[in-house]
């Protein structure tokens, strides 16, 4: 799979961030896999990784990932 993203933008709970995160390790170019920025917006019923990295209001963060990823592309 070619690797010619900006982001990877992730809707979801803990789960999917976990098998992104392993898909890129076993890419067949890991290190330059993992460079590639994840962005999570958090959905999940628990969110515990959201609420480790980013605290306890998670409600903005999807405004602010989105605005991120906006801001990156136009860099």
């Amino acid at each position: 799979m070619p690797l010619d993203f900006d982001v990877v933008a992730c809707v979801s709970g803990d789960g999917l961030i976990h098998e992104i995160l392993n898909g890129f390790a076993d890419h067949e170019h890991p290190t330059k896999a993992l460079d590639i920025p994840i962005g999570p917006i958090p959905t999940g019923s628990g969110n515990g990784l959201s609420l480790n990295l980013f605290g306890l209001d998670v409600r903005p963060l999807p405004i602010a990932r989105l605005r991120t990823f906006k801001r990156s592309a136009h860099s």
